[in-house]
C-alpha cells in the first residue's frame, strides 16, 4: 500500500503545470465555500440578534396579535402588567423581563408633519434587548414624565428627526388615538436622537412606558413582554415555566422560534448553504474530472506497464485516487489559508448595503453585514476541497483501471 501512496505522490511532480492547475481549482473551491459560509454565518447571527431583540427568548402577547399582528396591533394588550412582571421575574432562569408598547402617531414640528411608528420602553430593562441608551447619537435617554408636567420626553431616530427638521431640545406634537378610538395629543420634548444603523429603527420615535400608556390610555397594560433567559437555547426550558404562570385571559406565550416568520427562515438559509456547497462541489468536480481524465489519457503507457507488472485494477485506481487526494489536501489547505486572510475584512469591516434598502426590512438589522469566522467554516472549506477532488478523480481512476494492458501499451 505504501508503494501506491509513493507512486501517487510522485506523479504530482511529474506534470507540474497540470498539478498547479488542479490545485488552483481546489483552492478556488475551498476559498469560495469558506467565504460564503463565513458571510452566511454572520448574516444568520445578525438575523438571530434582530429576532431576539424584537421578540425576546419567550414573549407574552395577546393571542389576537399572534393570529393577525398587522390587523390587531394597537388594539389588544397584556393587562395587569406590573404584577405579571413580578411573577415572571421569580421564575428560575429568567434574567430579564422587557415590557414594550407599540404605537403610532402623527408628529408635527413647526408645520412639518410625518407619520411614524414608535415604542414605549423601559431603558433599564432594555439592557437585555435593544439597549437604546447606547445608540443615542446626540442628547440623552428619555425619563418618565414628572408628576404634574404636561411635557413628555421623547427620543427620535435620526431619519425621523431629519424629516421633521427638529434638533435636541425642540418640541413635537404627537397626535394619535387612544385604545377606545378617542383623539390623543401630547407634547413631546426631543431629548435625544438615535443612530442604530438600522433603517427601520432610525425612522421611529421612543418614549417611556408611562408616557406611552398615557398616550394610548392603557393604564397597567403593555403590548408585549419579552422574557430573556441566560441564552437563546434556554427558551424551550423557559416556555413551559412561563406558561404555568397565572396570566390574564387571551394572553399567548411564544418562544422566539414561533414568534417570527424570519425565525422559520433560518433553517431555509442553512439549507441554502448546503445546496450551494453541493453546487460548488459539483462544478469543481466536473473541472477536476476533466483535468484528471487528461492525465489518464496522457499516461496510458504507464497504466499498461503497471498492469503488465501485476498491478490489479483496484491498485491502478488507487494510484490515481491517491494522486487526487494529495492534490485535494494541498489545494484545500491553501484555499483555507487564503480564505482566512480574506475573511479578516469581511469580519471586521463587512459589506455595507445602502441603508434605504434595509429601511423597510421587517426585523431590525444593521445595514452592514459582517461575517462570522468559526471553526466550522474552516472544516467545511477543507472537506469541500478534498471531497470535490476525490469526486472529480473517481471516474478517471475507474477509466484507468478498465484499460486493457495490451491496448494501453500499444498507444504508448
Amino acid at each position: 500500500m505504501m508503494l501506491l501512496f509513493r507512486m501517487g505522490l510522485k506523479n504530482i511532480g511529474r506534470k507540474k503545470s497540470r498539478s498547479v492547475l488542479t490545485i488552483s481549482a481546489v483552492v478556488l473551491c475551498s476559498m469560495g465555500i469558506m467565504l460564503f459560509v463565513v458571510l452566511m454565518d454572520g448574516t444568520v447571527d445578525m438575523m438571530m440578534s434582530g429576532i431576539v431583540e424584537q421578540f425576546g427568548h419567550v414573549r407574552l402577547v395577546h393571542e389576537k396579535i399572534v393570529k393577525k399582528p398587522r390587523l390587531y396591533a394597537g388594539s389588544y394588550f397584556v393587562g395587569d402588567a406590573h404584577q405579571l412582571m413580578k411573577n415572571i421575574k421569580k421564575v428560575p432562569g429568567v434574567v430579564g423581563v422587557v415590557p414594550r408598547i407599540e404605537l403610532g402617531a402623527y408628529l408635527d414640528h413647526k408645520g412639518i408633519q410625518a407619520s411614524a411608528g414608535g415604542f414605549g420602553l423601559d431603558p433599564k430593562a432594555e439592557v437585555h434587548a435593544m439597549e437604546l441608551r447606547k445608540k443615542i447619537k446626540k442628547g440623552k435617554i428619555f425619563q418618565p414624565r414628572k408628576k404634574g408636567s404636561k411635557v413628555h420626553e421623547v427620543v427620535l431616530g435620526w431619519r425621523l428627526a431629519r424629516r421633521l427638521k427638529v434638533k435636541v431640545g425642540g418640541t413635537v406634537l404627537l397626535l394619535g388615538q387612544t385604545v377606545d378610538d378617542s383623539v390623543s395629543a401630547i407634547k413631546g420634548k426631543v431629548v435625544g436622537i438615535t443612530y442604530t444603523g438600522t433603517g427601520m429603527l432610525d425612522k421611529m420615535f421612543y418614549m417611556s412606558i408611562p408616557s406611552a400608556q398615557y398616550f394610548l390610555d392603557i393604564p397597567d397594560k403593555v403590548s408585549s413582554m419579552l422574557i430573556y433567559g441566560r441564552n437563546i437555547h434556554q427558551s424551550r426550558k423557559l416556555l413551559p415555566q412561563i406558561e404555568a404562570i397565572k396570566r390574564p385571559k387571551g394572553i399567548a406565550v411564544q418562544n422566539w422560534e414561533s414568534s417570527s416568520y424570519f425565525a422559520k427562515m433560518i433553517p431555509i438559509v442553512d439549507l441554502y448553504v448546503y445546496f450551494l456547497g453541493g453546487l460548488i462541489v459539483f462544478i469543481a468536480g466536473i473541472g477536476l474530472m476533466n483535468t484528471m481524465t487528461m492525465s489518464v489519457m496522457e499516461r496510458k503507457g504507464e497504466v499498461g506497464v503497471m498492469m503488465a507488472l501485476g498491478f490489479t485494477r483496484a491498485k491502478v485506481a488507487i494510484v490515481f485516487l491517491v494522486e487526487g487526494l494529495f492534490l485535494g489536501i494541498i489545494g484545500a489547505i491553501l484555499g483555507v489559508i487564503i480564505g482566512s486572510l480574506l475573511s479578516i475584512p469581511l469580519v471586521t469591516i463587512g459589506l455595507t448595503i445602502q441603508a434605504d434598502v434595509m429601511a423597510d426590512f421587517p426585523i431590525a438589522m444593521e445595514s452592514t453585514f459582517r461575517g462570522s469566522y468559526t471553526l466550522s467554516s474552516v472544516i467545511l472549506g477543507l472537506l469541500v476541497g478534498i471531497f470535490s477532488t476525490l469526486a472529480g478523480t473517481m471516474w478517471p481512476a475507474i477509466q484507468a483501471s478498465r484499460m486493457a494492458p495490451v491496448d494501453a501499451l500499444r498507444d504508448e
